[in-house]
């Protein structure tokens, strides 16, 4: 170990050092929150947001593309849905390109996390929604959604 501390010049320079004073402090105050949060509301509240979802592509012609994997069955499933389709990967960076934000799940899977603590009812019609356009359009298609990164 040398005595002198050179800082990486990427990214890297943030793995170490003390974390911020005002960083910790907002911290804390989002943590007042959970602390206060009534589980049982959160858990209707987390699974009335999924069921919105479904019910709403299930309205729609693209409810044919898609495989519900999660359990429907409200007390079989947390607070996250998983849907397969074969272009998983490339529906999910189209999607974030949208705004709306899931995650692809190796190897055909769609997952959609709802938070009831901060996701509002319109942020799950407005993803769900947004999913169904992409599956109308085919905008996914895209070659520049194909490219894989490290995270999506």
């Amino acid at each position: 170990m040398s005595p002198d501390f050179t800082p990486a010049d990427n990214i890297r320079r943030m793995l170490v050092g003390t974390h911020p004073v005002i960083a910790s402090a907002g911290l804390e105050a989002s943590l007042d929150v959970f602390d206060r949060a009534d589980l049982d509301q959160l858990r209707t509240k987390s699974l009335a947001l999924a069921d919105l979802f479904l019910e709403v592509l299930a309205g729609s012609a693209s409810a044919q593309e898609v495989e519900v994997v999660t359990p429907v069955a409200p007390e079989q499933r947390g607070s996250q849905l998983s849907l397969r389709h074969a272009s998983a990967y490339p529906i999910v960076r189209n999607l974030i390109a949208r705004g709306v934000v899931g995650d692809f799940r190796e190897p055909d899977a769609v997952r959609f996390g709802f938070a009831p603590l901060y996701t509002r009812y319109v942020d799950a019609y407005d993803a769900v929604t947004t999913l169904i356009d992409v599956l109308a359009t085919r905008s996914y298609q895209d070659p520049v959604y194909a490219t894989r990164h490290a995270v999506t």
